[in-house]
């Protein structure tokens, strides 16, 4: 911060302080100056003599952080104006906190956003925990500056900083009553409320957010960013503490939850999109380096009839990252035919998507199977009217981009794997299965080393092969117990490779899904050698016929699941699993590699359907298709929206190509001023 900044700010504080008017204590800096009136509006502290404090969310460049503005201290209503000289860049967001001893509030505004007005209270504080939870530390905000400014945009979705109230999207459907996110989003106010009424209630909350072995947080805002990003921890005492002395905050939870995570759901319409919702059957995601979301849909928008079939789907989404569709999203033509479990976004920036021609039973029109379609980072078709058919596919899932820019496409009915090099159809080459030991073939990740790491479905192998498709001496490996029915496959940031191993479900290319029975499924680890972790298969933090897989930026594997853990559609609770990853000192103390993290019934919540692709953003929130619902008729059985998770993961740098490379950087180096 300049020195001409800081005497303007010590200057509206002088001015406060001494009872000068606004237009006198804008004399006292230079330069243009804006004010923002607000309100300290605790629902159980008194409001007076907080200490707050404006900052900049300095969002310019890599790095992130904050840089005071303005600072003055609310009056006996909690009132208060600050007076700032506006410095911002086009980037740039807000964070408003209020101090008093243990009790630190928080609120932020997004980029592009007027303070005008701005509310303080708990409802706000929790949004701002979890939503920038991966970059706030007791010495204040910093970090990856993308994953910074997308976190403070999600914020707008759960609380409204301009009257403090739980914000549209999460108030209404298909959040709202439709989900119990908003009744723990409460619990979690009435927590920190709990803490404003009794001094020792505060003490049982920083004790219950640490954990027997963590460092206690000093302050509020701290003890909801440690439940944040450890949402399995001593889940039953912050319930406790969310009950004490009349909850201000309704509805809220009368029972404690299985974890204390927020998702939230969009299906586009409930972000502004239209009154139809187009999603349906999403398969899977990936993220460009805007942060932004595409997603390859399986299926037709539905019919809304019961015994009407839903046909292949035609479009691709984009969304954005607080949830809205990207300007222009969806995007048709490519080709585009019933896309699976294949989306990925190349080097270029372009976005791929595998034409799996999933279609629900009794449509007109076959599809074709045996393409895959390209677009510009801008949603413009590369590919034509029928997609790149070049390389003999059939029915098309995996698809990724290698470090060169190599397209990868994993056939699951004849087993090719196909190579375009450098992204060109027409240097397509083929790798047929009696070179590569895979039977349906079905997801790819790549090392560090151009290396392609393949699961084979229906005979439970992953086979290695080079840049230029040639099986590595070692593959396929095949070890005996090692997979069972393996569907995807991911690479942490050393090269290992995780897989995850359905046990009951075999893709289905051609034949029809059965919808599967119960069953909980494991994780293989595999070492960039080849050998199998001996002690692989994990199992147990809600697995349960695990599908998609990510790797976050402390290298720990998150887990989305197809099936549940009560029989019957009507029991149906949709789960995201959690575990330690190879490296056990990046995970929290006492697991070790393999270890759930996520509790026996996984992070659940009626949120989620039947998941196949997860991925994880440069903010740390963890995005989860929902595919199929939990009766999937074969009619329509396609899901209808993405599930986010804000701020449990590690944050990850986007583009995935190759590796992950973690976002994860050093706290910031500022502090949240004194206490009052």
């Amino acid at each position: 911060m300049s020195l001409r900044g800081f005497t303007a700010a010590l200057g509206v504080l002088l001015g406060v302080l001494t009872g000068m008017s606004a237009p006198q204590a804008q004399l006292a800096g230079r330069g243009q100056f804006v004010v923002v009136d607000g309100e300290v509006a605790s629902a159980a502290a008194d409001r007076e003599r907080f200490l707050v404090t404006l900052y900049r969310l300095r969002v310019q460049g890599e790095r992130g952080g904050q840089a005071v503005l303005a600072r003055t201290i609310s009056n006996e209503e909690g009132g208060f104006r600050l007076v700032y000289r506006d410095r911002r860049g086009d980037r740039d967001g807000f964070l408003v906190t209020a101090r008093r001893g243990v009790l630190l509030y928080a609120a932020v505004l997004p980029p592009g956003t007027e303070p005008e007005s701005v509310t303080v209270n708990e409802l706000t504080t929790v949004a701002t925990a979890f939503t920038l939870a991966q970059f706030i530390s007791p010495r204040g905000l910093g970090g990856y500056a993308l994953g910074i400014a997308n976190g403070a945009a999600m914020s707008g979705n759960f609380v409204d900083v301009a009257t403090g109230e739980v914000a549209t999207v999460l108030a209404t459907e298909p959040n709202g009553p439709a989900t119990t996110t908003v009744d723990r989003f409460n619990a979690l106010a009435n927590v920190l409320a709990g803490c404003a009424r009794q001094r020792a209630a505060c003490f049982r909350l920083f004790h219950a957010a640490s954990g027997e072995a963590g460092r206690p947080p000093l302050q509020t805002l701290q003890a909801m960013v440690e439940i944040a990003r450890n949402p399995w921890r001593n889940i039953d005492e912050i319930f406790a503490l969310s009950q004490i002395a009349m909850p201000p905050y309704s509805p809220a939870l009368d029972a404690a939850p299985s974890a204390w995570t927020l998702p939230i759901v969009f299906n586009g319409v409930n972000k502004g999109s239209g009154t139809v919702n187009v999603i349906n059957g999403p398969g899977n995601l990936a993220f460009d380096a805007q942060g932004s979301a595409w997603v390859g849909l399986n299926y037709q928008p539905s019919p809304g009839a019961s015994n009407v079939p839903v046909c292949a789907g035609t479009i691709i989404l984009r969304f954005a990252p607080d949830g809205s569709f990207w300007p222009g999203s969806p995007y048709e033509g490519g080709g585009l035919d019933g896309v699976g479990f294949g989306t990925w976004i190349d080097t270029r920036g372009h976005v791929w998507a595998s034409n799996f021609g999933f279609s629900g039973d009794g449509c007109p029109l076959v599809p074709g199977s045996d393409s895959v379609s390209a677009f510009t980072s801008e949603g413009i078709p590369l590919s034509g009217d029928e997609g790149f058919t070049a390389g003999d596919m059939s029915w098309p899932q995996g698809i990724v981009s290698n470090l060169a820019g190599d397209i990868w496409i994993a056939s699951c009915l004849n087993g090719n794997m196909t190579i375009y090099p450098d992204g060109r159809p027409g240097r397509a080459r083929v790798v047929a299965a009696d070179v590569t030991g895979l039977e349906k073939p079905f997801a790819i990740a790549i090392d560090s080393q151009n290396r392609a790491w393949v699961t084979g479905n229906k005979n439970s192998v992953v086979a290695v092969l080079d840049r230029y498709g040639r099986p590595l001496p070692f593959s396929p490996l095949d070890q005996e117990g090692a997979f069972d029915l393996p569907l995807d496959i991911a690479g942490d940031s050393k090269g290992r490779m995780w897989v995850s191993n359905s046990v009951v479900l075999e893709a289905p290319c051609p034949d029809g899904l059965v919808l599967p029975q119960v069953e909980v499924g494991s994780l293989t680890l595999i070492h960039p050698d080849g050998r199998i972790d001996p002690r692989s298969r994990f199992e147990g933090g809600g697995l349960s016929i695990p599908w998609g897989l990510a790797i976050d930026g402390r290298d720990t594997v998150w887990v989305g699941n197809f099936g549940s853990q009560l029989a019957g559609p009507e029991n149906y609770i949709g789960r995201i699993s959690h575990f330690c990853g190879a490296d056990a000192r990046q995970c929290p103390t006492g697991f070790r590699t393999g270890d759930p993290i996520s509790p026996a019934t996984g992070y659940s919540s009626n949120a989620l359907q039947r998941i196949t692709g997860v991925a994880i953003d440069s903010t740390g929130n963890l995005w989860a298709v929902n595919n199929w619902t939990p009766e999937a008729p074969q009619t329509d059985p396609g899901g209808n929206s993405v599930v986010v998770f804000p701020g449990i993961a590690a944050p990850v740098k986007t583009p995935l190509i190759g590796p992950v490379v973690s976002a994860v950087e050093p706290r910031g180096r500022w502090g949240w001023g004194g206490s009052r």
